[in-house]
């Protein structure tokens, strides 16, 4: 079992604010700023706002570097957006 990413709309809308909450966990769990973020990641404060709260749709190289940069696995950071997912309620 597990979610759905091949979903339509809505389910991927729920993973997009899954990863996004996970993201500013990690941010802050890390003591880094959003300007400190800003520049590792080579983004701008609307893109790094619009991922923290689900508006966006992240790239394959976004979550290997996103992994990367807070030291974890790939495959860790899917489970934890997965548990995250699996926190909120269905849509």
């Amino acid at each position: 079992e597990g979610t759905d990413f091949g979903g339509k709309g809505k389910a991927m809308s729920q993973i997009n604010e899954a990863f996004g909450r996970v993201f500013r966990r990690l941010r802050e769990e890390k003591g880094l700023s959003q300007l400190a973020v800003e520049a590792d990641f080579g983004i701008n404060a609307k893109y790094q706002s619009d991922i923290e709260n689900g508006k966006r749709n992240v790239s394959l190289k976004f979550i290997v570097k996103t992994a990367n940069s807070f030291g974890i696995g790939v495959y860790e950071l899917m489970e934890m957006v997965e548990r995250e997912n699996m926190k909120m309620p269905t849509l």
